[in-house]
């Protein structure tokens, strides 16, 4: 104990400008230590590690939301209140509408991936992802995530006016992992993620048609009932991506629809609502014809 607090004494006194600009920028050593530094050495990894923190969801999530919203903006009324001049207009929002899918995808995947339970499930599921594969640490996504979100957040908001959408996601992020919401009931999961998907959805539409802010481009009633359809087509069948991650998903206790009613019934039960979804999704496109418009 003595000769620890001799160490103690030994050592030298730190500068008094240690911690003030000057300071920094007079001892070098001090700027690895200064937070901001931290900062941009967490934002260099995440834009490393952007790729394996979101490639499971960029096909099955923000490729899908991507289209969804072009294809819909393409075909105008009766989905939109506007009608389009270009294809060369559409195409040139395009960077936009995948700007709003892959910012707002990120803070969710940051969001997930960062629990230690999803770490255990990960190590099984998926052992590439960033903290697994320990590219980059939990403490480094935690603070990572404090970054981006508030960058996120004003991106979306004073650039492709959908901060209100932007809001809604963060919520529906912290419901959905912090609060288990996913994990405590299949049904649950699969509600939280079909209200995602038509938030997404919307939002990829409205961007899309250059709404928000002062154009009077908006979403109709048979707009916002299109998206809710495939919304609904999310609820009864997002459990399909469950069925390969069983061992991961009863490493964490995870109620999934595989777990609770078994492998045999989980299947079927996909089977039965994607038998009746197209029927259902031709009759209403056949609807909106028989109104005078036309969606193809």
């Amino acid at each position: 104990m003595a000769r620890g607090l001799t160490a103690q004494l030994a050592k030298p006194d730190p500068s008094p400008n240690s911690n003030t600009l000057f300071g920094i920028l007079l001892e070098p050593s001090q700027l690895l230590k200064n937070p901001a530094f931290d900062g941009a050495k967490v934002l260099k990894k995440l834009v490393e590690n952007y790729w394996f923190f979101t490639q499971d969801d960029i096909a099955t999530f923000a490729i899908p939301n991507t289209i969804f919203g072009m294809c819909c903006a393409y075909a105008g009324q009766p989905l939109v209140s506007v009608k389009l001049e270009s294809i060369k207009i559409l195409l040139s929002r395009t960077p936009a509408v995948i700007l709003f899918n892959c910012s707002n995808l990120l803070i969710f995947d940051l969001a997930n991936q960062r629990l230690w339970e999803s770490v255990i499930e990960d190590k099984l599921n998926k052992p590439w992802r960033p903290i697994p594969s320990e590219r980059m640490t939990r403490s480094e996504v935690r603070r990572a995530l404090q970054l981006v979100i508030p960058i996120v957040l004003a991106i979306n908001h004073y650039v492709l006016h959908t901060g209100a959408e932007t809001a809604c996601i963060i919520l529906g992020t912290w419901v959905y992992n912090d609060l288990k919401a996913s994990d405590d009931s299949c049904i649950t999961r699969n509600a939280i993620i079909a209200l995602a998907f038509g938030v997404f959805n919307w939002s990829s539409l409205k961007v899309a048609i250059g709404g928000g802010g002062s154009s009077a481009a908006h979403i109709t009633s048979s707009g916002y009932a299109w998206i809710w359809l495939f919304s609904g087509v999310i609820l009864t069948t997002m459990h399909v991506q469950d069925m390969k991650d069983q061992a991961g998903d009863r490493s964490r206790g995870r109620k999934t629809a595989p777990l609770v009613i078994g492998d045999w019934a989980a299947r079927w039960s996909l089977a039965i609502p994607i038998f009746l979804w197209g029927p259902v999704c031709a009759a209403s496109m056949v609807d909106n014809s028989c109104q005078g418009h036309s969606l193809v």
